[in-house]
């Protein structure tokens, strides 16, 4: 189900009409909330510490990350008690700035109760036959699912909303089967992310190679 969203019927939202729509429903919105991201790479000039790590400072990014984030991350997960939230993060390898820098970001969330697990594209290979990517999808309950729309190099777009109910719980059962799949976050950042040289050092010298 989940390769075939984007040619299932949905309602188009614009950037502003996502947000307006997306919010009523996630205040109300009880069990779990699962999230699949597959782009390995977005755009995210309005996030201070994205800003920061894009300008190449990257102790100023994880101060943000430390400071203003986590206390916004902590904040809204205490005004959600009811709310599981469960995501799986597909990731290319070698890692962009991008994903490092997100991931990083995971450490915060994980911290505050979000469970996260990482999965390597080449395990989703079978799902993309045609090289189109998994997209970028968000459950609430039963009710709701939102596929996030980004062009190829990760600027927002806005979203498909989609409330049919049987396809609500297909492509939740299908992004649970990943994350059952999938290896728990700590493991991972542990091995292949907390080694790394800040990202756009890293990706400064991939370029002078």
């Amino acid at each position: 189900m989940l390769e075939r969203i984007s040619r299932l019927a949905g309602e188009r939202l614009g950037e502003d009409e996502y947000i307006d729509d997306f919010w009523p429903r996630f205040q109300r919105a009880r069990g779990v909330c699962w999230k699949l991201e597959r782009l390995p790479h977005f755009e995210s000039p309005e996030v201070p510490s994205w800003a920061a790590m894009a300008a190449g400072d990257w102790d100023r990014a994880v101060e943000l990350m430390e400071g203003p984030m986590r206390e916004a991350v902590r904040e809204d997960f205490a005004s959600h008690p009811g709310l599981r939230r469960r995501r799986v993060r597909v990731v290319e390898r070698p890692l962009t700035p991008y994903l490092q820098w997100e991931l990083n970001v995971f450490r915060i969330r994980v911290a505050e109760g979000e469970e996260i697990r990482i999965l390597d594209a080449a395990d989703v290979r079978d799902l993309e036959p045609d090289g189109r990517l998994l997209p970028e999808v968000i459950t609430l309950g039963e009710d709701v699912l939102y596929e996030v729309l980004y062009t190829d190099t990760g600027v927002y777009l806005g979203a498909r909303r989609i409330d049919d109910p049987a396809v609500v719980r297909a492509c939740a059962t299908e992004i649970a089967a990943l994350f059952d799949r999938a290896e728990e976050f700590s493991s991972y950042f542990t091995r292949e992310v907390a080694p790394l040289p800040p990202p756009i050092a890293a990706q400064r010298q991939a370029s002078q190679r």
